[in-house]
């Protein structure tokens, strides 16, 4: 996987303050964490966007609903990468995620991104 080199370009925007305004307190150990346990279908999307600035849409259906980067964008108010890695965290923990969403969805109005 390209970890390394997403983590690398991650650090790099993080410094030049575009797109990562959800993690304003970003640490390495932070993002070293979060990448090296993700799924390939992940890892890939967050290096597309980083190499060609595309967003994939991931898909995928858990109990007859279907959760994506792009709906996790519009109702809960996420940015693209906390967006791929909430729909990574689903995939691999459909239960504890889709509980901790709707805890969310309940706590607080979502914020709007029309950055998709």
């Amino acid at each position: 996987m390209r970890t390394f080199e997403i983590w690398k370009q991650l650090l790099d925007k993080r410094a030049a303050q575009e797109d990562l305004e959800p993690y304003p307190e970003v640490t390495q150990v932070f993002l070293w964490q979060e990448l090296k346990h993700k799924t390939a279908q992940s890892v890939e999307a967050i290096w597309k966007w980083l190499e060609t600035g595309e967003k994939t849409n991931l898909e995928l259906s858990v109990n007859g609903v279907v959760y994506s980067t792009k709906t996790l964008q519009s109702e809960f108010g996420m940015a693209y990468l906390p967006a791929v890695l909430t729909w990574d965290w689903i995939l691999r923990e459909p239960e504890p995620a889709i509980q901790a969403l709707e805890r969310n969805r309940t706590a607080q109005p979502p914020r709007r991104d029309k950055s998709f």
